[in-house]
């Protein structure tokens, strides 16, 4: 529960200022962190992402879209919030939305959570 209370603490800042995580998404994000970040740092590097996100089967510029959106501060990694906006993006990628910084603050599509929980599988 520490992770869900963390992101809804955001510091609200540039494009994603109204972003908020929906409960899916914040389930979602504790559990990539849960398998994907063993050191508890707070951030997903590029190369997890990769394998991560690699299971909503989306175009590697989709992809590469999402990531410069998400990583606000082009530090090419992500924090707990970077990753929720991620998720939140290839939601909208996966029903064949153009993505754009506007997508952040539109709550009506979430990813595709089947084929990420793939993630299981490929971080053991």
């Amino acid at each position: 529960m520490l992770v869900l209370t963390e992101l809804h603490n955001f510091s609200l800042d540039k494009m994603s200022s109204t972003f908020s995580p929906t409960t899916a998404e914040l389930a979602l994000v504790s559990i990539i962190f849960a398998q994907a970040d063993p050191q508890k740092r707070g951030i997903l590097t590029g190369d997890v992402a990769v394998k991560v996100f690699g299971g909503a089967k989306l175009e590697s510029n989709v992809l590469g879209d999402i990531w410069s959106i998400a990583d606000e501060d082009n530090n090419g990694w992500l924090p707990k919030k970077g990753v929720a906006i991620a998720l939140r993006l290839m939601g909208w990628a996966q029903k064949g939305e153009k993505i754009t910084k506007a997508l952040v603050n539109k709550r009506e599509r979430s990813v595709d959570f089947c084929s990420l929980l793939l993630i299981h599988l490929v971080l053991r």
